[in-house]
């Protein structure tokens, strides 16, 4: 949706998605974040768009986010894609293991974790990571009302990526329609962000981790951050494979389906919407 959303000639979208500019709360344990003049030079290439914006999935789970952004620009429009919770757990748990932010191959044995984790990252352990908690991701019910309640509910789109995989054309226009730019036009609907693998994993890691050297001789020959950072998602970019996310152990998607069940029911509630296939 961001791809699609981008190419709309009354939409400017900043070039690299994750900034995660917003949200004190996600970089708590961080050296540091990202800077102010960095994060307003995304978006230097605007002209006279009706709309600016970015893309950080974080932003729904964390507890402060809604309020930076609200004060920041109080008439925003929000739009929010709910997926599957447990599809999202998994999926979330492969891009991990991409990102090679997550050491634990096996999602069952990773779920395990997560009290372990969850601690560590509430005592302030600078090696703990709030994307390695799953379930965190998929309190959906609380995290839809933080934005409604803060927002208001007409400044607020909920799509789901079920409705946008059945009939990506509708959900974009229904988008479009939301923030009432002109409803019919349409991108090249290919598909993006497909499941992938590092191709080499030393340079993965080099990409996560580089060396001070490294760093300085970067910041030397490509001194803007965004350039540097556009440079950074192209190497990213052609170190990737696309493979097919093995299928989830079906007794342990049932497991967690249950488990997650109540916060189904009460994002049901919330949005008014049936949602009896997230139950099967």
């Amino acid at each position: 949706m961001y791809c699609f959303l981008k190419a709309h000639p009354e939409i400017f979208f900043s070039p690299l998605k994750e900034t995660h500019y917003f949200g004190r709360d996600l970089q708590r344990n961080k050296p540091k974040r990202i800077k102010d003049q960095e994060y307003f030079s995304f978006f230097r290439g605007a002209k006279n768009e009706k709309w600016v914006g970015e893309a950080s999935t974080w932003y729904l789970s964390s507890t402060e986010a809604a309020i930076e952004i609200k004060q920041f620009s109080p008439e925003a429009r929000i739009l929010i894609m709910l997926r599957h919770p447990v599809e999202t757990m998994y999926s979330l748990h492969s891009q991990n293991l991409f990102n090679g932010i997550e050491p634990v191959t096996d999602f069952e044995k990773a779920l395990a974790l997560e009290p372990d984790r969850t601690e560590a990252w509430m005592r302030g352990d600078p090696d703990s990571n709030p994307r390695l908690r799953y379930r965190l991701a998929v309190h959906y019910a609380e995290q839809v009302e933080r934005y409604f309640d803060i927002f208001g509910r007409n400044h607020v789109h909920v799509i789901f990526y079920d409705d946008f995989k059945r009939d990506v054309a509708s959900s974009y226009r229904s988008t479009l329609e939301f923030l009432n730019v002109d409803a019919d036009f349409t991108p090249s609907f290919k598909v993006i962000n497909a499941n992938k693998e590092p191709r080499i994993v030393w340079l993965r890691d080099l990409l996560l981790q580089p060396p001070d050297w490294i760093h300085k001789i970067a910041c030397m020959l490509l001194p803007e951050f965004t350039t540097r950072r556009c440079f950074h998602r192209k190497i990213v970019t052609l170190n990737s494979k696309w493979t097919a996310r093995p299928t989830m152990d079906p007794v342990l998607h049932d497991r967690l389906a249950a488990e997650l069940a109540p916060e189904v029911d009460a994002l049901e509630a919330l949005i008014g919407r049936d949602l009896s296939d997230w139950r099967q």
